[in-house]
């Protein structure tokens, strides 16, 4: 059947929505249009808003606000409700400071109600002492305003603290959780979540941005080095631990400290394991994977890591991953 003669996929999607496009779709622009289009239909609608505002988990609500699009005039409002119920959970920042990241960077409107992104920054390093995610964030903003000096010392203190912590399962499950309430099918949900972009893209920018400036010094490379570093222990998707690699790299062939290459060739041979477990999610052999071996995949995924989760569906699949 013809990817162009469907009509458009219905409201929640299901695992056959997802599933009619076949393999290959990486590399079909067809298909790929096809797969957004899926995606599209996946977004909540003002009836779903309604339902999520009624429950009033303040978790849901961020899962809500991060699913919405761009500009959606129903984003203020899920945040300011999710604030007077979970105010205190760092978590629901972490969407919020997320969601008006997005935002800005889309020069939606702000609005009355919610807080501004400094304000957001300020409540998760007050809830989260530890993390050094907020002055990461700053050093992304202070980037966007053309203060690559004050990005760099926002860097060097966000690795003086003992952790980094983005939070990307996490606001994953907020999705998730919230498609659940509004009774999407389990399978469905689980493809929201990990769509659901995280905080890993913006510590790239801050990376590559301050590892390309020419007036790039040791300490600042050094600074990039260990956030990647930080980034890719915590990295549980691909996707992340792709965008650690890149700053790593780019350090790494600046600074060039003893071993290097070493390093680098260890990145190399993650990066080819990943390679290979992609081209494996989009092979014949994991589109024969049943809707209840897909879910598991998700459940493995959330609760360990992608790699484990494509292990152990590769195992029930009997295919050979590695050789």
């Amino acid at each position: 059947m013809s990817v162009g003669c469907r009509s458009s996929p219905r409201h929640p999607p299901t695992f056959v929505d997802f599933h009619r496009l076949g393999p290959g779709w990486f590399e079909d622009e067809k298909k790929l249009d096809a797969m957004l289009a899926v995606f599209e239909a996946a977004t909540f609608l003002p009836r779903d808003i309604e339902v999520i505002r009624a429950k009033g988990n303040a978790r849901e609500l961020v899962g809500a606000a991060l699913q919405a699009k761009v500009g959606d005039q129903s984003i203020p409002l899920l945040i300011h409700e999710a604030l007077l119920r979970g105010s205190n959970d760092p978590v629901v920042w972490a969407a919020i400071a997320r969601t008006l990241v997005r935002e800005a960077a889309n020069q939606a409107n702000g609005a009355t109600r919610v807080p501004d992104l400094g304000q957001a920054l300020a409540a998760l390093d007050r809830l989260e002492p530890e993390n050094g995610l907020p002055l990461c964030l700053r050093a992304y903003v202070e980037l966007q305003q053309g203060e690559t000096n004050a990005a760099g010392l926002s860097v060097k203190a966000a690795l003086q603290k003992p952790g980094l912590k983005l939070h990307k399962t996490e606001l994953g499950r907020c999705v998730m959780q919230a498609a659940l309430t509004v009774k999407y099918p389990r399978y469905t949900a689980g493809m929201m979540a990990i769509g659901t972009p995280g905080l890993g893209m913006e510590m790239l920018i801050v990376g590559k941005q301050l590892l390309i400036d020419p007036q790039l010094d040791r300490a600042i490379a050094e600074a990039c080095l260990e956030l990647g570093r930080r980034q890719e222990a915590e990295a549980t998707l691909f996707i992340d631990q792709l965008f650690a690699f890149r700053v790593q790299t780019l350090a790494l062939e600046f600074l060039k400290p003893p071993g290097f290459e070493a390093e680098l060739q260890r990145m190399a041979d993650a990066k080819d394991k990943i390679k290979k477990a992609t081209t494996f999610l989009d092979s014949e052999e994991a589109h024969a994977a049943s809707e209840s071996q897909s879910i598991a995949y998700f459940d493995t995924l959330f609760e360990k890591s992608e790699m484990e989760a494509v292990n152990e569906l590769a195992a029930k699949l009997n295919y050979k991953l590695w050789p």
